[in-house]
This record gives C-alpha cells, sequence and structure tokens, in this order.
C-alpha cells in the first residue's frame, strides 16, 4: 500500500504536452493533468498545489514522490523538481 502521507506523480514528457498522473494520500485512483510541454512555471505550480491540498487534508506535512521517463528531457526535469523542491522546504 503506497505511503499515507505521500503524493506520488507519474510524468509522460512529449514535445507538445506533458500529462501528469498525481495520487494524494487516501486516494483510490489517481487524476490525470495535462500541461503544454516546456512549461516548467506550471508543473511546479501543480507539484505546488498537490503538496498543500495534501498538507490541508492530512493536517502535516505531506512528502511528494515523483518519477518520470529518462528520455526526452527526463534528466533535467529531474534537476529543475529537485532545486524546485528543495527550495520550497524550509
Amino acid at each position: 500500500m503506497p505511503s499515507e502521507s505521500t503524493v506520488h506523480i507519474a510524468i509522460e514528457l512529449s514535445v507538445s504536452s506533458w500529462l501528469i498522473a498525481a495520487r494524494l494520500p487516501g486516494a483510490e485512483k489517481a487524476r490525470l493533468h495535462r500541461i503544454e510541454g516546456g512549461d516548467t512555471a506550471a508543473l511546479l505550480a501543480l507539484f505546488a498545489e498537490l503538496r498543500s491540498r495534501a498538507s490541508a487534508k492530512l493536517g502535516g506535512e505531506a512528502n511528494v514522490a515523483c518519477c518520470f521517463e529518462a528520455g526526452r528531457d527526463g534528466f533535467w526535469r529531474h534537476c529543475q523538481d529537485n532545486l524546485a523542491m528543495a527550495a520550497d522546504r524550509p
């Protein structure tokens, strides 16, 4: 069973759009979100929104676990996400 304090996110990258599947703690199914390919700001805003919603539901801090394909900008996506998440922590 997935951790009940973790937001699970999977990203499928393409040139035209990014498809994000996100499962909040306590949810049985993941919800799909689609953003324009390369829109890093929208992706980070979605991460922040999901984390905020989960934290409010939990009454405490929620963790985020993310996976994505290694090709098609995956390495750079990983670097940007890690830097953004580190900056978001107190």
